[in-house]
């Protein structure tokens, strides 16, 4: 999977919203990418995300 995205930092007063703004753009184009994987890839990923104690917390109206 190719991927390349451009960081922004921002040191206005809206810091904190900017950067959920940003986080949230940057799930949904996770979201859409986890979509297409096959079963075993994402058995991988699954594995690979316990493996480092990171979770998925939710993923909602997402068909997998």
């Amino acid at each position: 999977m190719d991927f390349k995205m451009n960081a922004v930092i921002h040191r206005r007063n809206d810091y904190e919203n900017s950067l959920r703004t940003f986080q949230n753009k940057r799930m949904e184009y996770l979201e859409q990418e986890i979509c297409a994987f096959d079963v075993e890839t994402l058995r991988l990923l699954l594995y690979d995300l316990q493996k480092r104690g990171r979770t998925i917390e939710t993923l909602t109206g997402v068909a997998i």
